[in-house]
């Protein structure tokens, strides 16, 4: 009898600000967004027209009869429409965008949530990672991956060839893949979990033997040597403390075809089946990622961060 597969329940918690972006850009100019004082509104668009198609609103279809502005339309919304709309305030030090934001990918129903698959990405990054930090591992494909890094989709091709590498043909590779056996549930937010966040890049350039640190203006593309000066990319992002639910699955169904089918072929790969296991590495991996950020911000810190973002 097949084993059943049981689905656990666990509280996913956002330590720092969080942004996974859809590819869009709004423009304050078109309606995307209000500024009211210190607050950003957003409408949503969606559900705006198809109140005006429904004539829910009458006075609103009478301000599109009119042949208003979409911004007057979008005032208006804001104060008729509290359903569909909400407010975002700034992160710590954070400025709200006068023109341009990127928003926060969002279900059909305007709901910000993280994607399972970008967690079963995160998770396959971590597993990548460490299989990879060993010497042998190294030598022995780090000429391969350098040619593939040069081909089309690398981080695609350098996956199957590292974890999926037995499938017969290409368009099997997915039936070979060794994160088959673990299911993540997308993780609902609420649009008050949102802020909007200033992103500003610190990093170094090299002249010669020479470093220097600099912070990069996303608007010149140059680089700047104080914070004030450099223009960052506003973001919405997921506010540190916010909370919500996630369903992990181990298909153990697959679990037990594992052996036959050779799927976990890679003698290398670390042992991350159970959660317990899965939550060891994931928190090791992301403790040598803190460690590293930790030790180049003491090394390089730059004297006009503000103290908020001081280590």
């Amino acid at each position: 009898m097949d084993k059943p597969t049981v689905s656990y329940q666990h509280i996913v918690e956002i330590l720092t600000p969080v942004h996974i972006g859809t590819g869009q850009l709004w423009h304050q100019e078109a309606g995307d967004f209000l500024l009211k004082g210190n607050e950003l509104h957003v409408i949503d668009q969606n559900g705006l027209f198809a109140i005006l198609v429904n004539s829910t609103h009458q006075d609103l279809k009478e301000l599109v009869d009119k042949s208003t502005q979409i911004e007057d339309l979008m005032k208006a919304a804001d104060t008729k429409m509290p359903g569909h709309s909400y407010v975002l305030k700034s992160f710590g030090h954070s400025n709200l965008p006068e023109r341009e934001l990127r928003p926060f990918i969002k279900t059909a129903l305007f709901q910000p949530y993280i994607p399972g698959s970008s967690l079963k990405g995160s998770i396959r990054t971590v597993l990548f990672n460490l299989s990879l930090n060993k010497s042998h591992v190294l030598s022995e494909r780090n000429s391969v991956f350098k040619k593939l890094n040069k081909q089309k989709n690398p981080s695609e091709k350098i996956n199957t060839q590292a974890f999926s590498d037995t499938a017969p043909k290409p368009s099997q590779t997915p039936n070979y893949d060794f994160l088959r056996v673990l299911h993540l549930s997308d993780s609902h937010f609420s649009t008050q979990d949102l802020v909007v966040a200033d992103i500003r890049w610190f990093n170094l350039t090299q002249r010669g033997t020479d470093l220097k640190k600099s912070w990069r203006d996303m608007g010149s593309r140059r680089n700047i040597e104080k914070w004030q000066d450099a223009k960052g990319i506003f973001t919405e992002a997921l506010k540190p403390g916010s909370k919500t639910y996630m369903a992990i699955q181990w298909d153990d169904f697959l679990l037990s075809e594992f052996p036959q089918k050779n799927v976990l072929h890679w003698k290398d790969l670390p042992d991350f089946i159970g959660f317990n296991k899965l939550k060891i590495l994931v928190n090791a991996h992301a403790l040598r990622l803190l460690e590293k950020d930790i030790a180049f911000y003491k090394q390089y810190r730059a004297d006009d961060i503000p103290k908020l973002c001081e280590i």
